[in-house]
């Protein structure tokens, strides 16, 4: 199901200049995945959303951590406005890696 979605977005022009944020949910669960680099594999992401002007991340988060879940929304938040503002996506790639300075 989650391909299949991903599929739709990745082929619609309408939200081709849209970021993507993608959560990975309940890493809090025994058998969750709890690596970005594997979930981004095992969801075939790469392929999906290989738009190259289209900013996409993947945020481990659990909604029993309201940090972790926060921090994934923020970056969807800060890369919409700072598009919207400035039309130069990607200077905001890192914000969650920035945010934990």
């Amino acid at each position: 199901m989650v391909k299949s979605e991903l599929s739709k977005i990745g082929v619609d022009q309408s939200l081709e200049n849209m970021p993507v944020l993608v959560l990975g949910n309940k890493i809090d669960m025994p058998n969750a995945v709890r690596d970005e680099a594997e979930l981004t594999e095992l969801l075939d992401l790469g392929r999906y959303l290989r738009n190259g002007s289209r900013m996409w991340t993947l945020r481990l988060c659990s909604a029993n951590d309201m940090e972790s879940l926060a921090n994934a929304l923020l970056w969807g938040i800060e890369e919409r406005v700072e598009k919207k503002v400035t039309n130069k996506p990607g200077l905001v790639r890192n914000f969650s890696e920035r945010r934990r300075d």
